[in-house]
């Protein structure tokens, strides 16, 4: 597994990661999360996610998820891109992060992001870890040309 992405301070999405997220997001409000990858750049405090590749959800249960750890860990970014996050969703339509979601950075070397469907939007949050304790990271929706569209979330002390 890569380092945890502790400097990561905002997660830009754009391209077919934004539609994933939204996909991920409307398709969890049916009752199963919805899991995947997403693969981009970092560029400072800034990883900017541009491609997602869905994984499938083994868990039985309809309120969590499990994944493949090799298909963590055998997965190839596009090229000049690296694996940047390890997303799911939450179906109940919050995005605040479990005990066992707290720990995904950690365990997986990537950032964690949680997207939820609720009446009118979509909704985002992201984490990292540093020294093993979780950090807030902005969520941001941008253009393909690069601009911002609109802030999804914002870190939170």
């Amino acid at each position: 597994m890569t380092r945890v992405l502790g400097g990561v301070r905002v997660l830009r999405v754009a391209g077919t990661a934004h539609r994933a997220l939204v996909e991920a997001a409307l398709l969890g409000d049916a009752g199963r999360e919805q899991c995947g990858l997403l693969s981009g750049t970092v560029d400072g405090e800034t990883a900017t996610a541009r491609f997602a590749t869905p994984l499938p959800n083994l868990s039985s249960h309809t309120r969590s998820f499990a994944v493949d750890v090799a298909a963590i860990r055998d997965h190839v970014a596009p090229a000049g891109m690296r694996r940047l996050a390890l997303y799911h969703s939450h179906p109940q339509g919050r995005t605040e992060p479990s005990f066992r979601d707290l720990q995904l950075p950690t365990i997986t070397g990537l950032l964690a992001v949680i997207v939820a469907w609720r009446p009118g939007a979509i909704h985002a949050s992201c984490f990292t870890s540093c020294r093993g304790r979780p950090h807030p990271v902005a969520v941001e929706v941008a253009h393909e040309r690069g601009e911002i569209r609109h802030r999804i979330s914002a870190p939170t002390a």
